[in-house]
């Protein structure tokens, strides 16, 4: 993009894909593109908080029109406009807002970045306690890793290896988010686990049988991958048609009753005779959700199921997801997203190095200081928030973050 020096940059969602290690470092090159070499940059970016700390302006589009074009300080204070166009705000800004809204905030301008927040926000005298995550009761084991290393030769023939040695256990019931940066090994974990890579060392274990002489489609009515990129679920000229194939392949009665039951309940009957590939994001995701559960497998490995979404669509992926309950009994996501992994995990497992390095409750991740310095993970900004008012406090969500902070009084 700068090999013929252009004095214009223009980047469509240059982080969606990224851990927060590499989305700062990326705004951070833009920053100096910037500032130390005059280029003009534009994002198309829903990230709001990088918006706040990143650009100078903000347009807003609609239906194919400007609405305005003002300063990102100006333009964040409007933010009921913002969210009747499925934008959201910075969490600190919709915190702020709310505050506002009930009367316990009387400053004229929201703060956009943690550090105005600061200005904004004290502890509250009697704060409410937050509910505390606890450890889900162990359910059996339904897949294992033994001591499972992976490695392979780069394009330059230098060997690199993915995992060192690395083992843990899925129990039945499990809801876990898998998390890491980019090269951590989230998508080698869920290959294993389905049977599209086999490990170097080890043994890989589904319900106590070895994976290494198993064929995938043998997998398929007992585990089941969602890909990163919906696209790649759909392979018939329908979504009717992709969730029927695997259960007319493998002679599922009634494959067609359960193929409008699961268009129903993904809400999809509309768009039965549409091609997967032309959908918006959104449906796009359901479609390859309902792929996913088609053959009512007992886990369920979802790879980054909220990249490249909006706001408002992730929202309703995350109204999907716990509707997944009442289909498949174990659910394993590998995400960057640290909004779902607070709200919808019970169980966090950290990569890092070829290894586990931690793995437990939200408490117990996010609580430990040193390891999210060490693996680069960037809390939900609320929590941030929170944590440089209160070093004790541990608050996931907005609502988290009312019950223990109010607005500074004027003197």
């Amino acid at each position: 993009a700068l090999s013929l020096q252009p004095d214009v940059l223009i980047l469509d969602e240059p982080i969606a894909q990224l851990d927060p290690a590499h989305a700062d470092r990326i705004y951070g090159v833009l920053r100096e593109l910037n500032e130390r070499y005059g280029k003009t940059i534009i994002v198309i970016e829903h990230h709001t908080e990088y918006i706040a700390d990143f650009c100078k302006h903000v347009m807003l589009l609609k239906e194919g029109r400007v609405q305005w074009m003002l300063p990102t300080g100006e333009a964040l204070q409007r933010v009921e406009e913002l969210q009747s166009c499925n934008i959201f705000p910075p969490q600190v800004t919709l915190a702020a807002w709310r505050m506002r809204q009930a009367g316990s905030l009387t400053v004229p301008r929201l703060p956009a970045t943690i550090s105005e927040g600061r200005e904004v926000f004290v502890p509250r005298a009697d704060p409410a306690p937050a509910p505390r995550s606890a450890a889900p009761a162990q359910g059996e084991t339904v897949a294992s890793f033994q001591d499972v290393s992976v490695a392979y030769r780069s394009v330059k023939g230098e060997p690199h290896k993915v995992f060192d040695g690395l083992s843990l256990a899925i129990h039945k019931g499990d809801k876990v988010a898998l998390i890491g940066s980019n090269g951590a090994g989230k998508s080698t974990f869920m290959k294993l686990l389905v049977g599209l890579m086999k490990p170097s060392t080890g043994t890989v274990c589904l319900h106590g049988r070895s994976l290494r002489d198993v064929r995938p489609e043998a997998l398929s009515r007992e585990v089941s991958m969602v890909y990163q990129n919906p696209e790649d679920m759909f392979i018939k000229d329908s979504i009717e048609k992709d969730i029927a194939y695997a259960m007319e392949a493998r002679g599922v009665p009634d494959a067609a009753g359960r193929t409008d039951r699961l268009l129903e309940r993904f809400r999809l009957s509309g768009l039965r005779d549409r091609d997967g590939r032309l959908l918006s994001g959104g449906q796009m995701r359901r479609a390859s959700l309902a792929i996913g559960v088609a053959l009512d497998p007992g886990i369920l490995l979802l790879d980054e199921p909220t990249a490249n979404l909006d706001i408002a669509t992730r929202k309703e992926i995350m109204r999907t997801l716990e509707d997944l309950k009442e289909i498949t009994e174990t659910v394993v996501i590998a995400t960057h997203d640290m909004q779902l992994v607070c709200e919808w995990a019970q169980r966090i497992i950290v990569l890092c190095g070829g290894k586990v390095v931690a793995d437990g409750t939200r408490d117990e991740i996010f609580g430990d200081r040193a390891l999210i310095e060490r693996v680069g993970i960037r809390p939900p900004e609320i929590f941030a928030m929170g944590q440089a008012l209160d070093p004790a406090a541990l608050c996931y969500t907005i609502d988290d973050f009312l019950r223990c902070f109010e607005g500074r009084k004027p003197v």
